[in-house]
């Protein structure tokens, strides 16, 4: 692809910088055969032309970078300064004379017109000045890099010359280069007392005290150089940078637009203001400002990279995720790229590259504690509980003040149902944030479930008061109430919260059960049906709903046990087991094991509330039978006719999964109520069952065939291929397997209607 102007001469300058003369001379005549007046290509020629001992050839081409554009002192002082060399003296006085007129700083005139007195003359036509000769070898020693040799000349010099600037200029910006800041900024100050009115001395002091984080110092030096030389576009940005780190946005704004006043082409100027826009949440201004960086110098990693950060916050995620994408490109070791990338793709669903982009953020930066906090997040979203408390506890290693590590690992602990741990989590994460309103809520969320009613209420409202706005707390706030029987209030906490969040599903279905429970049939439904219509997904409220209504439907206004009895449904007219038995087709098998599954042993090793241990795999979700494909569809159709004709009226499956058994795996005691089912007021576990389909029994020459075991009272089945077990989804059950070959089943819930 061929280069563009621009593109050429930052090629050619870091060709130059690195000692690369050929390849720079190459990129710089390339540049003058299309614009033969290109100023800096000019210049840059001129200055090649000298370091080759080629003076002669340089005075032309520095003539006509100066005639191109005069405004730039740099092309006045290489001019001057080779006109001398060359023993052109009386042009050097007149050039001298006009560049004084320009404005150029008098102190760099003056050691250039001290040169021209007549015993210089006289020493320059037999030999050049020794100081002449260092003061070249200098310049082009840090032009080429050469930083070390550079510093040690640069020493001697101060030392022969300590009252001359140019070597401590030279020095402050070799200094700040390799790290030596403190010793820069003596440099530095050194050239300012020498020469005050050199606006280029203060801008250099400003930008050594701004990376040593003295902020208001930086400020000054910044501001007297703009004073000296209001031109000096490079310091208004500086001046930018500054105000932005000590956080007066609206005047480093002011500074960003005065640089790219006068340079329009500055790169780094529109960068720096985008961000500045980008914090005053000016987000459109930010993207464009980003955009033009971009445009002017496409190579700019930084740019690109916080082009993403404002895309993603704009919402546009998949044009963020190519921002960063690009970044990356351009500089493969930006952790901070590939962390944000990662946040992208997890919000994008995408968790398994999120992952992926987190763990080389990591690799390029193991000391990145958002790295590990964000895997974190992906990790526990993904299921991978053990691994994200990992990811946390080290982000928290590495930053112990991370207030939000602490709250994200107590939600992990209390998913791993170790209700202390988070309790202790969040506690953390509050004592390091007091006003953290969700590590509140969160930890009333663990005192409620530990029983602790009173403290969660506290913690509820503790939250509240912090955000009052927090629609959620508001809500638990409300299940609390209801736990405790104050049932006015309860209603005023879930009503508070529909107001703060009108698409708060979970609150308008609380607010439904509550008033079903206060014997309001129609205003329940009324809001389970909102709720419905807000998120049809929610799992609980779609049960409730569906129940009512069939309860409505056959004249029942009262939620007794009593009436749930006398519907000829109920699970307790019958608590033995039902046994039939279906043929199992082959098809039906083979398409199990090709879907997404979970490994056993991992709710094992999380703790999680699940009673499936061992060597095997189940379903992701419980849904088997939202899939689509025929086979599936045939089975849900044949069990849905067996559920109704066992229970005696229509059925709602609540839940519809598979088990594949290997040897050693299993399920501990456990029954199929979950929290709704046991609600008193809803008296739902009277209408629900549980099914269990054997489509392969594997071995059963074992130790441990595989007996489904019921408790209360107790009975042992042993199953064959085909059999279907209907039982009350109260009963507790379990099974251990020891076969060598897998055995196979599919579990359904469902409630009676």
């Amino acid at each position: 692809m061929e280069l563009t102007i621009e593109q050429a001469l930052q090629q050619g300058v870091t060709a130059h910088k690195e000692g690369k003369i050929q390849d720079a001379e190459r990129l710089y005549r390339t540049i003058l055969q299309s614009q033969p007046a290109h100023p800096d290509a000019n210049h840059n020629l001129g200055v090649l032309a000298v370091s080759v001992n080629r003076a002669d050839a340089a005075i032309s081409l520095f003539k006509t970078a100066l005639e191109a554009n005069p405004k730039v002192e740099q092309f006045w002082l290489s001019y001057i300064d080779t006109l001398i060399k060359e023993q052109h003296f009386e042009n050097a006085k007149q050039v001298i004379e006009q560049a004084k007129k320009q404005g150029v700083a008098g102190d760099k005139l003056n050691d250039l017109e001290a040169q021209l007195a007549p015993e210089i003359q006289t020493e320059n036509v037999n030999s050049a000045s020794p100081y002449q000769q260092q003061r070249s070898s200098l310049l082009e020693l840090y032009q080429n890099g050469r930083l070390d040799d550079a510093e040690k000349l640069a020493v001697s010099i101060t030392q022969d010359f300590p009252k001359h600037q140019f070597a401590w200029k030279i020095l402050g910006a070799v200094l700040g280069a390799t790290g030596k800041k403190s010793e820069a900024v003596d440099a530095n100050q050194t050239a300012v007392a020498l020469s005050p009115q050199d606006a280029e001395a203060h801008y250099n002091l400003g930008v050594t005290l701004k990376e040593l984080g003295r902020l208001d110092e930086a400020e000054a030096s910044f501001a007297q150089a703009i004073a000296l030389k209001p031109d000096l576009a490079e310091a208004h940005s500086n001046l930018g940078v500054t105000l932005q780190e000590l956080g007066r946005l609206d005047e480093a704004e002011a500074s960003f637009a005065q640089a790219i006043a006068l340079k329009p082409d500055y790169a780094e100027a529109h960068y720096n203001l985008g961000g500045t826009l980008k914090e005053l949440g000016r987000l459109d201004e930010a993207e464009a400002n980003f955009a033009q960086a971009i445009a002017l110098k496409p190579d700019y990693a930084e740019a690109h990279y916080n082009l993403g950060g404002t895309l993603q916050e704009l919402g546009r995620l998949d044009e963020a995720k190519a921002s960063y994408k690009q970044a990356i490109a351009l500089q493969p070791d930006l952790a901070e790229a590939h962390s944000n990338l990662g946040i992208t793709l997890q919000e994008l669903g995408r968790l398994d590259e999120a992952e992926a982009s987190y763990t080389q953020a990591i690799v390029l930066k193991p000391d990145y504690a958002e790295a590990h906090y964000n895997l974190g997040n992906t990790l526990k979203e993904l299921g991978r509980l053990e691994e994200a408390k990992a990811s946390y506890t080290q982000a928290i290693a590495l930053k112990p003040d991370y207030a939000e590590a602490h709250n994200n690992l107590g939600v992990t602990f209390k998913t791993l149902r170790r209700l202390d741990e988070a309790k202790a989590s969040y506690r953390h994460a509050i004592a390091l944030k007091p006003d953290y309103a969700e590590a509140h809520n969160n930890l009333g969320i663990t005192l409620k479930e530990l029983g602790r009613l009173d403290d969660a209420l506290a913690s509820y409202t503790q939250s509240i008061a912090l955000k009052c706005d927090f629609a959620d707390a508001h809500s638990n706030l409300g299940v609390t109430l209801q736990e405790l029987d104050r049932l006015d209030e309860a209603e005023a906490s879930y009503r508070q919260a529909t107001v703060l969040d009108p698409d708060f599903a979970l609150a308008y279905s609380q607010l439904g059960i509550l008033s079903c429970i206060n014997g309001d049939i129609d205003s329940g439904l009324e809001n389970l049906e909102k709720a419905h219509n807000i998120d049809a997904t929610l799992h609980d409220n779609k049960i409730i709903l569906t129940i009512l209504q069939a309860r409505k439907a056959l004249g029942i206004t009262e939620l007794s046990a009593d009436n749930i009895s006398n519907l000829g449904c109920s699970s307790e007219q019958f608590r033995q087991p039902v046994i039939l038995k279906r043929a199992v087709e082959a098809e039906l098998i083979s398409s199990l094991y090709k879907m997404k599954s979970i490994e056993l042993d991992m709710f094992d090793n999380s703790r999680l509330s699940d009673p499936r241990f061992g060597d095997g795999k189940c379903s992701r979700d419980f849904n088997l039978f939202e899939d689509n494909s025929p086979i599936i569809k045939s089975v849900e159709e044949d069990l849905t006719i067996i559920m109704r004709e066992v229970v005696n009226s229509d059925i709602y499956i609540s839940e519809s999964f598979f088990n594949i058994f290997g040897a050693g795996g299993g399920a501990i005691p456990h029954s199929h109520v979950s929290g709704i089912d046991t609600n008193k007021n809803l008296n739902f576990g009277k209408q629900k069952y549980s099914l269990v389909y054997y489509l392969s029994v594997g071995d059963q020459n074992c130790m441990d065939p595989g007996i489904l075991k019921l408790y209360d009272p107790s009975e042992d089945i042993l199953p064959y291929e085909g059999m279907i077990v209907i039982f009350p989804a109260d009963r507790k059950h379990s099974v251990v397997y020891g076969g060598e070959k897998d055995r196979v089943m599919i579990g359904v819930n469902f409630y009676s209607l």
